[in-house]
C-alpha cells in the first residue's frame, strides 16, 4: 500500500536561491539557467531517494496564486514534499490537511527553517529533512502509518494480554484487535519503522 507524495518546488518570484554546504548562497535569475538547475534538482531527487516510487509529478510554484491552484491537484496525495529554492509565503499549505516534508538541499536547512521553523513546533505533521535519507525515512513513516490504519489486525506479543493493554491498543489503532501470537499483517514494514510510527503520537512500547 504505497502512499503518494506531491513534490512542490518553490521557486519564488524572481530568482532561485541555492544553498551550499559552506553556508553561501548562489542566486540564479529566472530564465534558462534556472530552469536547467531546477531540472537537475528534480532528477537528483528521484535518483537519490529509495522511496522515489512514491513521488508524483513535480510542480514548480512562483507565487501564492500558483500554490492555491495546485491544492486541487494535491488532493490525490497523502503528503507534500516542499523543495525550497526560493522564498514566498507558504502558510496556506498548513490548511491543506496533509503532512509536509520540507527540504532545501543536502545539509542546508536555512530556507526550510526560514519557511517553517516556527510552525514545526506548533503544527503537527511538519518534518524538516536535512538530507535525502531523512526524506526517505519520513516517507517510510507515513507509509507505515497508512498501512497500520488500514490493517484490521496489528499485534505484537504473546497469547496473553492484560485487559488494559488490549483496550489501549484497540483505542490507538481504532480497529478490532485479537489475542493472537505475533501477528504482523504488514510484512513490508520494518519493526523499527513501526516503532517510530507509533512514537509520533507519543506512544512508547516497552519490551
Amino acid at each position: 500500500m504505497q502512499i503518494k507524495v506531491k513534490p512542490i518546488i518553490v521557486l519564488g518570484r524572481r530568482e532561485g536561491w541555492f544553498c551550499h554546504s559552506d553556508g553561501s548562497l548562489e542566486f540564479v535569475a529566472d530564465g534558462e539557467a534556472l530552469a536547467h538547475k531546477v531540472a537537475e534538482l528534480s532528477k537528483e531527487l528521484r535518483q537519490k531517494l529509495e522511496t522515489s516510487g512514491t513521488l508524483l509529478e513535480d510542480t514548480v510554484v512562483r507565487n501564492e496564486d500558483e500554490l492555491a491552484q495546485l491544492q486541487k491537484d494535491a488532493l490525490e496525495a497523502d503528503a507534500v514534499l516542499v523543495y525550497l529554492i526560493g522564498v514566498m509565503p507558504l502558510q496556506s499549505l498548513l490548511q491543506w490537511g496533509l503532512p509536509i516534508l520540507v527540504f532545501s538541499g543536502q545539509h542546508t536547512p536555512m530556507l526550510a527553517l526560514y519557511a517553517f521553523g516556527v510552525e514545526r513546533h506548533s503544527q503537527p505533521g511538519i518534518t524538516i529533512a536535512l538530507d535525502f535519507p531523512d526524506i526517505d525515512e519520513a516517507i517510510q513513516l507515513l507509509e507505515a502509518r497508512k498501512k497500520m490504519q488500514k490493517a484490521r489486525i496489528v499485534l505484537f506479543g504473546f497469547l496473553y494480554f492484560d485487559e488494559i493493554i488490549l483496550k489501549f491498543l484497540s483505542k490507538y489503532f481504532g480497529n478490532p484487535i485479537f489475542p493472537l501470537i505475533c501477528i504482523l499483517i504488514i510484512s513490508s514494514v520494518r519493526f523499527t519503522i513501526f516503532l517510530k510510527t507509533v512514537s509520533i503520537e507519543g506512544v512508547a512500547f516497552i519490551s
